[in-house]
């Protein structure tokens, strides 16, 4: 069966058939179908063998994975990529059946169940960061021991200094001579110089598509938004994420351009942490009270671009940039930049069962938002887990939650505060 399975994701004719299928379903834009293709032709890559496959968690720089010619493969977009294909509550109770417990990290327990079935493209190497998730590198030595191949950790402290950079460049520099060594492929500066590049232009063009998400009424709901995760944890340093975000940013001008006299959205939402990626009612509740998720905290770019001429420094610099590293302050700063800029008048935050790096700080944000009059939400979930999700009880949540702003909303309306075509300053 296993073998099946791997002939089939690696053949010719089960490839052109998903192309023909992605081709022709249905998208919220076109660039979710660029996506979708691209996402093809990587899974083929992987179980063709093609290259050497290379795991990594959530922030790990993939630019110099891919300058070094080899294969990214991250996690947790594997988990919420079979999450959406309905396969995640078999590698569920496959992770559980080895005793991971339920009360882990789904995404995490996704991955084991998947290894331990052997679904998933064999890894050379795996290599985990302990930037905000404290589980994901236990997870990778595990899945070492499993698979029977190194491990290599990055340890990015919890600060944004210059000795915390320069350690953590350090650490890169090392791990690229440890790539090297494990899969055979050699280091070359100008290989990691055009990773740089590409990058620099993917975060360009996600800049530009995140300006035109200000307009108001918004031009992409924040649903879609979040399934480019794959390029934000996967596609940085590669070939196809400036492409994508290209084409994403202009169909966003166009939508913003022929929408300019069209009525408002009635309540723009900040969406904080990620989304199920199972089938929920949640965003047709929303559409139902006429709430939009006007951005999210995971498209923010949060880094400055990467120097060409000092790659370390620059990548170190990136991964100490996120804002949920180090003090909740600088998360809270963000989220109060973002819910001005977007023209959001309320915030949700969805509480992935398990993630403590997100839900740890829940009261303060709470506490600061309401300071600032912004409503907020904490919306307890499962990004992954469908087993656990309590449709009523987290639909009723959500729906008092929208008619507490719509009794707020001023006589009239106007209470969003977007711009009309997006015509603001840069992200």
């Amino acid at each position: 069966m296993r073998d099946t399975w791997r002939r089939l994701l690696a053949g010719r004719w089960p490839y052109w058939l998903a192309k023909l299928y992605l081709k022709r379903r249905r998208y919220g834009c076109r660039a979710l179908c660029s996506l979708a293709l691209t996402g093809a032709d990587q899974v083929r890559a992987w179980y063709r063998g093609e290259r050497p496959v290379v795991w990594t968690t959530a922030f790990v720089p993939t630019e110099l994975i891919y300058g070094m010619g080899i294969m990214p493969l991250a996690v947790e977009v594997i988990a919420a990529l079979v999450t959406g294909m309905g396969l995640a509550p078999r590698l569920l109770s496959a992770a559980e059946a080895s005793w991971y417990s339920s009360d882990l990290c789904s995404f995490h327990r996704t991955v084991m169940g998947g290894a331990l079935l052997d679904w998933w493209p064999r890894p050379v190497a795996l290599v985990a960061s302990t930037h905000l998730c404290d589980g994901a590198p236990r997870l990778f030595h595990n899945l070492g021991r499993l698979y029977g191949v190194p491990v290599r950790i990055i340890d990015v402290p919890a600060e944004f200094s210059s000795e915390a950079r320069a350690y953590v460049a350090g650490q890169l520099r090392e791990l690229s001579r440890w790539l090297a060594e494990v899969t055979g492929r050699k280091f070359h500066p100008e290989g990691l110089a055009r990773a740089l590049d590409l990058s620099n232009q993917a975060r360009s063009w996600l800049m530009e598509a995140n300006r035109y998400r200000r307009s108001d009424p918004s031009p992409l709901p924040g649903q879609q938004a979040l399934d480019f995760l794959w390029l934000g944890f996967m596609g940085q340093g590669g070939e196809a994420a400036a492409g994508i975000y290209r084409q994403l940013a202009l169909e966003l001008k166009a939508r913003a351009e022929a929408s300019g006299t069209g009525p408002s959205d009635r309540h723009r939402l900040l969406w904080l942490h990620l989304k199920p990626y199972y089938r929920t009612e949640l965003w047709d509740l929303l559409s139902e009270h006429g709430a939009v998720v006007a951005f999210e905290e995971f498209s923010h770019v949060y880094w400055p671009e990467l120097a060409p001429d000092s790659p370390w420094t620059g990548l170190a610099q990136k991964m100490l940039s996120h804002f949920s590293l180090g003090p909740v302050e600088r998360r809270i700063e963000v989220i109060r930049q973002l819910v001005r800029d977007y023209g959001c008048t309320a915030v949700v935050q969805y509480g992935h069962w398990g993630c403590r790096q997100s839900n740890g700080s829940t009261g303060i944000l709470k506490e600061a938002l309401e300071k600032d009059g912004v409503p907020y939400l904490w919306l307890p979930g499962d990004c992954v887990d469908a087993r656990t999700y309590a449709v009523g009880q987290t639909l009723t949540r959500l729906a008092a939650f929208l008619e507490m702003l719509e009794a707020r909303r001023p006589p009239g309306g106007g209470a969003h505060r977007g711009e009309r075509n997006g015509s603001g300053s840069r992200d």
